[in-house]
């Protein structure tokens, strides 16, 4: 699928990629006089053998060929792109640095960060922000402070692939980024969200959960389960026929009568909610406290998990929490006049990564 708009005279913003296990996005956004509007848009499936079963790329040619139609499609061949990548060896984690003045953060963010990875530090690509800073009257002059600051890690192998993947391509690449962000940013970047909320990317092969708290992603947690469990359990017993697993999946209620299927789907729940629970509930007196606790308010889906019927007001009801899923065109203002091609109406929530990608320039980069 790819549609764009014809081009009259707007500022347009370097392509977001969202490079999934199940599938492309690519988007576009252009700023003028009435606020962003939709560019160009175009999605496929990831070709068969990309990724390995522990998430790498491991076919790149497969990719920038994929890249190089769409980008063909799109009348877009040399644009910047910014990248997402949605992978299980990916880390991001909100650190307390102690700064000192005229000082490098990066040594002491490292060492906080190496303990959290299963691979090297010297083996990984790593990305620092500086997030927050206390108050000029809160510390002394040229005293050391404690900042927050962002580190995202992936294993510089899998980021060297994709930057060579897209540079095949004939497109730039400009960052590449760790997945859970990109949608928090788009729900959040204007800072009109809740306090305190639960984003979930509830993806083809795994589902990631983000706390956000007060524009911060405090902790993230990732579950080695995801859609495509559900498709080939309802597929197994519905004679391997996988368009009529994607409408199992998409029924409400599931049906029931597919036993297998439906004790996947179950499955899929309770472990959505153990991950909620560990975030939302305080630890045991003295027991080890492996992640941080904080109250939360809204929980959001994104990702083709959201589309699942039954899991919102299930996790509602288990939860006692708001269930949304999050319409990213709509965060955006665009689409609300039914502009939108047909096929991205049905699969609104798969696009929160692509268009936080493609937004988020905007907002950094004015």
């Amino acid at each position: 699928m790819g549609w764009r708009q014809p081009r009259i005279g707007r500022t347009t913003g370097p392509l977001g990629l969202d490079v999934g296990h199940h599938s492309i996005k690519l988007s576009q956004i252009e700023l003028g006089p009435g606020g962003p509007r939709l560019a160009a848009l175009a999605s496929r499936a990831t070709p068969p053998g990309v990724f390995d079963g522990d998430g790498y790329l491991v076919d790149p040619d497969s990719l920038a060929g994929a890249l190089r139609d769409m980008a063909n499609e799109l009348g877009v061949a040399g644009a910047d792109v910014v990248a997402a990548l949605s992978t299980p060896s990916a880390h991001v984690a909100l650190l307390d640095v102690l700064a000192e003045p005229d000082g490098d953060l990066a040594p002491a963010a490292c060492q906080q960060l190496a303990p959290l990875l299963d691979y090297p530090l010297d083996e990984a690509s790593v990305v620092l922000r500086l997030m927050r800073t206390p108050p000029y009257n809160a510390v002394e002059p040229y005293a050391p402070a404690y900042v927050k600051v962002l580190a995202c890690a992936m294993p510089a192998a899998l980021v060297v692939a994709l930057e060579q993947a897209i540079e095949s391509a004939g497109l730039a690449p400009l960052v590449i980024e760790a997945a859970p962000l990109p949608a928090g940013h788009l729900l959040l970047g204007d800072g009109a969200g809740p306090a305190s909320v639960l984003v979930g990317d509830l993806g083809a092969t795994q589902t990631t959960w983000t706390l956000w708290q007060d524009l911060l992603p405090v902790f993230v947690t990732t579950l080695p389960l995801g859609g495509q469990d559900l498709t080939e359990a309802a597929a197994g017993v519905l004679g391997g026929d996988p368009e009529a697993a994607e409408a199992w999946k998409l029924s409400d209620p599931w049906d029931e009568s597919l036993p297998a299927a439906a004790a996947v789907a179950d499955q899929y729940l309770k472990s959505l909610l153990q991950a909620i629970s560990a975030l939302a509930q305080p630890a045991a007196d003295g027991a080890h406290e492996s992640a941080p606790r904080w109250p939360m308010s809204l929980i959001v889906l994104h990702g083709a998990g959201a589309l699942l019927r039954d899991l919102a007001p299930r996790l509602a009801e288990a939860t006692g929490l708001r269930v949304e899923w999050l319409d990213g065109f709509a965060r955006l203002g665009m689409g609300i006049d039914g502009s939108l091609p047909n096929e991205v109406g049905r699969y609104l929530p798969q696009w929160a990564n692509c268009l936080g990608l493609a937004w988020r320039q905007w907002v950094v980069e004015g």
